[in-house]
């Protein structure tokens, strides 16, 4: 694997782990399931760019 698509992977796991961490927080499943539908990672792979979208 080159080291372009590495640093990239390297970057959505950390983003997914940063979701993670926000629901890990949360005391009940009803506010992780409200949680997790606030949120969004968007995988862009022609600048290989991860974001997490706040959905509102």
């Amino acid at each position: 694997m080159n080291k372009t698509l590495e640093s990239f992977l390297q970057e959505v796991v950390g983003a997914v782990k940063i979701k993670e961490k926000i629901l890990q927080n949360m005391k009940t499943n009803a506010e992780n399931d409200i949680i997790l539908n606030l949120f969004d990672l968007e995988f862009d792979f022609k600048t290989r760019i991860v974001t997490i979208k706040l959905l509102y």
